[in-house]
């Protein structure tokens, strides 16, 4: 039998960041999954692996490049690139990056993509002065795509990756300027 040395990499950073196998399982991923992808005997698809990565905190763009494959390398790209836009408040080179994203089924494949995309919307929505209301409406549907039953309600339960503890942050930063607002008016 084959064995996938990076499943016993996963499984020692996890153990080594006290994270749960529990913790590490999504909507895509029961825990015998995780243990088989751990012991080496399975290796994870694509989007198992960054959705491992991610809830792991170990960014794309950091030293783990013997876990990323050529296509993950583009997306981080893309994403750094729309984040470039998005920080410098760029609108309109900020647009044009979401539109092509939306495009890019290649990259649109796994739900974190999907969720750092939804929450990009967002962000530039922000940027807008767009309705917080629908702002957090993007940014909960963003949380879905690996909470499949996000609650705001019961979030402080919840294990949380850098990106969905960002997107609380923002969902957090427009139910303040609506607090804000209604105070004004």
């Amino acid at each position: 039998m084959i064995k996938f040395p990076m499943g016993p990499m996963i499984k020692a950073i996890r153990e080594e960041l006290g994270i749960t196998m529990e913790d590490l399982i999504d909507i895509s991923m029961d825990k015998s999954t995780l243990s088989r992808i751990e012991a080496g005997s399975n290796a994870p698809s694509q989007e198992k692996l960054e959705f491992i990565l991610e809830k792991l905190g170990i960014s794309l763009n950091s030293s783990s490049y013997l876990f990323l494959t050529t296509r993950m390398m583009e997306c981080q790209e893309l994403r750094d690139n729309l984040d470039k836009h998005l920080i410098n408040c760029d609108i309109e080179n900020a647009k044009k990056a979401i539109e092509e994203l939306e495009k890019n089924e290649n990259f649109k494949k796994t739900r974190i993509n999907q969720q750092y995309l939804l929450a990009a919307s967002a962000s530039l929505s922000s940027i807008l002065n767009e309705n917080p209301l629908d702002i957090i409406e993007k940014l909960n549907e963003a949380m879905r795509c690996t909470h499949k039953n996000f609650n705001e309600q019961l979030i402080e339960n919840a294990f949380l990756s850098k990106s969905e503890f960002r997107i609380i942050l923002l969902i957090a930063s427009q139910y303040s300027l609506l607090y804000e607002f209604r105070t004004c008016n």
